[in-house]
């Protein structure tokens, strides 16, 4: 499925708890993206996860084609790809390593200090525990030495060193025991909502996901 189609923006609409049917569930360190589509660590957790949204789809509970319109109404795609034009220059058109050599470039001059971040949603490694067999009290030990998408980061430096796969990446610092990590940017939102920050990190992972090609 190409990525625009995945998550046009990183939320999608839950249906209301009154409309909802019973549905029977088949049952600096370096972080990689779970929002791209890659192998899943776990099979069995995928398989659920995929059968749960065509079980939904069929009963009516949820359509791609209306999430997409609902979404793109809070969204001027015209001034939103001119904007980016205007971010690549020259470079619009360049390889893949170039644009993003490119947009790293235009945050590292726009994004404003201090930027709290935060994770958009959870991070790969959670998913096992949040969502799958993974136990409770495992979970919070893990969380003493993994990021967690609930932590609250400081923006240390923007990472020199970025892949095809996971887009920018940061370096972060935990603030609650001073930890730092190494994280895709794609995962990150800052935590003010009304800050140019939340725009510039919002308008980045709009165009790596939904615009972006390797």
């Amino acid at each position: 499925m190409p990525k625009f189609e995945q998550n046009f923006k990183r939320r999608s609409p839950h249906p209301k708890p009154e409309t909802l049917q019973p549905i029977q569930i088949d049952e600096t360190i370096q972080f990689t993206s779970s929002v791209q589509v890659r192998d899943a660590a776990d099979p069995d957790l995928t398989e659920s996860l995929v059968t749960v949204l065509e079980k939904m789809e069929a009963l009516g509970l949820i359509s791609p084609e209306q999430l997409l319109e609902d979404e793109g109404d809070d969204l001027d795609l015209e001034a939103f790809e001119a904007q980016i034009r205007e971010i690549l220059g020259t470079h619009v058109s360049a390889s893949p390593k170039k644009q993003l050599n490119c947009y790293l470039n235009y945050l590292k001059r726009h994004v404003e200090n201090p930027c709290h971040l935060t994770g958009v949603d959870e991070f790969e490694w959670e998913e096992k525990y949040l969502f799958g067999s993974g136990s409770r009290s495992q979970y919070e030990k893990l969380k003493k030495h993994n990021p967690s998408h609930s932590d609250i980061f400081l923006l240390v430096r923007f990472s020199h060193q970025f892949d095809l796969e996971d887009g920018i990446k940061v370096e972060v610092q935990r603030l609650s025991d001073g930890k730092k990590f190494t994280l895709p940017l794609v995962e990150l939102e800052a935590t003010d909502p009304d800050s140019i920050n939340y725009q510039l990190i919002e308008d980045y992972s709009l165009w790596f996901l939904n615009y972006f090609s390797e």
